[in-house]
């Protein structure tokens, strides 16, 4: 059913064409259902006709006279559309008045001001109210049309209410993903939430980033009656990813919202709600899941018919959580079904070691800032990796090449613990024949540690020195110069990667460790050694030890640009095993004189 409202204009023409004998509303469909003619023709149901008074139907859903001469035509007792006119709506009704040729009334007096021009143009003004009132009932059914309390009413079918003043709001951030290209809509109604998913947030109205753009802010407001304030940089998770972003926060604190909901924000809400009220299936249940931010697998029929098993594959599960989760998916599963919520194992944490080859001439800042970029990049796709999701290594170099300043990228080792999951052959990361899993179990990942080496930016090695007070202090200069002299031979050991299967010697001869480093270095009392390389192959208990520094307190520190740190501070400490092509470089040396250290 559709409605149209009359004007008084069309309304009066209608009646004034009654009145003096000719054919008032007479109602065609357009297009007509028998034409075949690219110029669609009316035959008027009471020829011969005079003339056409008027033409009025819907054009681009809204009331529209049709000009005579310029949309329309009379053509032998038809209705003709001209090429370039104006034309109804596909699918509508328009009406015509028109006069025929010889008719008559005895009513003609239709002059301004007469008693019959005054009785027509009365009861038209009647009809037009009544018409605007019915438009006002009609609208006031559907979503896009009702306002104010009709729309309330509307929306109350759906279990909805308007928003009153006082919830929290804040501005969200998204940001694009590097190497992403083109527009992105972001739809009203877009969840984020905290780390836990205990406190979300949803857009207020669509945003689109658009191409070129780094980020966009837009309206948030809290989806629960939450009176407590949130901090800045909480809202750090989507519950449903989008495809060409990479991050959203929250970039300064909440506020309360002082003014109620206002009428497109409720019709915006509620048909949000009609897009995402599927329930009784299985997707349902995994946008539920997806919703509070946990990772997990979902398998029908398990153990049986009529029961759905969710494993949880989290090692931050929370008793809130787990309510939460458990009541989220109560709302969506289907009726007669159970669903049954394990603890499964948490996911594994997937170290990766990557070496870049980056454009010349760039600014260490920028260098850093390009590592950075890359191992967020990697994270973001670890992170997101569906439960038994193939793990692509082509997908990572993509990710990595997708800064123009990165030349070449080589995945050197993907571990889980101590198992080594990179498989060059088939182009993954696999994660089928872990230690103590079985193949047919699927496992989560996460994450581990991302270490990136790039040639053109040194690790940094710091020694730190820390003696008594009343004690000789070493000479920063003299272990600087030892330090920088065995540099030059530990980089020149690491200019090229292993063979396939490398002696037990060439392998030590890449590692780091205390009593190495401890050797180089002259301090009062303990001569140094003057060739790196005369130490390089020796055995652990081939080195010297903490005593063998007396009374001083010796420290190494190696952090990778990447944010890998090691503290090397006795001959406990572990072994450093460098990168190939992994440059060193002097950091500093730190020197310092306390009271009451002893050796």
């Amino acid at each position: 059913m559709s409605f149209r409202r009359r004007t008084y204009p069309e309304i009066m023409e209608n009646v004034l064409t009654g009145l003096t004998g000719g054919i008032s509303a007479e109602n065609h469909a357009y297009p007509p259902s028998s034409s075949g003619q690219k110029l669609f023709e009316h035959a008027l149901e009471h020829p011969p006709v005079a003339a056409i008074v008027s033409v009025y139907g819907v054009r681009n859903n809204l009331t529209y006279q049709f000009v005579k001469g310029s949309d329309y035509d009379l053509k032998n007792n038809k209705l003709v559309w001209l090429e370039k006119g104006n034309t109804p709506d596909a699918g509508s009704n328009f009406l015509v008045n028109y006069r025929r040729a010889g008719a008559s009334s005895g009513l003609n007096d239709l002059h301004v001001g007469s008693v019959l021009r005054t009785l027509a143009e009365s009861f038209s003004v009647e009809l037009a109210g009544l018409y605007a009132q019915a438009e006002a009932v009609y609208e006031s059914g559907f979503v896009d049309t009702a306002r104010h309390r009709s729309l309330e009413n509307v929306v109350a079918l759906l279990g909805l209410s308007r928003i009153k003043a006082g919830r929290n709001t804040t501005k969200i951030k998204f940001t694009r993903s590097p190497g992403s290209a083109g527009d992105i809509h972001i739809p009203a109604g877009t969840r984020v939430g905290n780390l836990d998913a205990s406190i979300q947030f949803a857009t207020i109205e669509s945003i689109s980033l658009l191409s070129g753009q780094s980020s966009v802010q837009v309206d948030g407001r809290d989806i629960a009656n939450n009176l407590q304030g949130l901090p800045a940089d909480s809202l750090v998770i989507l519950t449903k990813p989008l495809a060409g972003i990479q991050s959203v926060t929250n970039p300064s604190p909440s506020t309360v919202l002082e003014r109620d909901e206002s009428d497109s924000e409720l019709r915006t809400r509620s048909k949000n709600f009609l897009h995402g009220s599927e329930k009784a299936t299985l997707g349902a249940i995994k946008n539920a899941i997806a919703q509070q931010n946990v990772s997990a697998e979902v398998r029908e029929n398990d153990p049986a018919p009529g029961f759905i098993t969710v494993s949880v594959h989290s090692n931050t599960l929370t008793p809130e959580t787990e309510a939460r989760l458990k009541a989220s998916i109560r709302d969506v599963r289907p009726a007669g079904i159970e669903v049954n919520v394990v603890q499964a194992a948490a996911p594994l944490a997937v170290d990766m070691v990557l070496r870049i080859t980056t454009a010349d001439d760039l600014l260490e800042a920028d260098l850093r800032a390009i590592q950075e970029q890359a191992v967020n990049d990697i994270r973001d796709y670890l992170n997101n990796v569906d439960i038994g999701e193939i793990i692509s290594i082509n997908r990572i170099i993509g990710l990595v090449l997708s800064e123009s300043a990165i030349l070449d990228v080589r995945i050197l080792s993907a571990m889980v613990g101590t198992d080594n999951v990179l498989n060059r052959e088939q182009g993954i990361v696999d994660m089928t024949s872990l230690s103590g899993i079985t193949p047919e179990v699927k496992v989560a990942i996460t994450a581990g540690v991302i270490n990136i080496i790039d040639p053109a930016l040194a690790t940094l090695l710091t020694a730190r020195i820390l003696f008594p007070s009343g004690s000789a202090a070493p000479s920063e200069a003299a272990i600087k110069a030892a330090l920088a002299k065995a540099i030059v031979t530990i980089n020149d050991l690491n200019t090229g990667e292993l063979p396939g299967s490398p002696s037990p010697e060439m392998v030590r001869r890449r590692q780091l460790n205390y009593g190495k480093l401890l050797s180089v270095i002259p301090l009062p009392g303990k001569a140094a050694v003057g060739d790196y390389s005369s130490v390089a192959a020796l055995a652990d208990t081939e080195l010297p030890t903490s005593a063998a520094a007396g009374e001083y307190q010796v420290q190494f520190l190696i952090t990778s640009e990447s944010g890998t740190s090691y503290i090397l501070d006795s001959e406990a400490s572990p072994t450093v095993s460098l990168i190939p092509f992994e440059r060193l470089t002097v950091a500093g040396i730190e020197l310092k004189a306390q009271a009451g250290v002893t050796s």
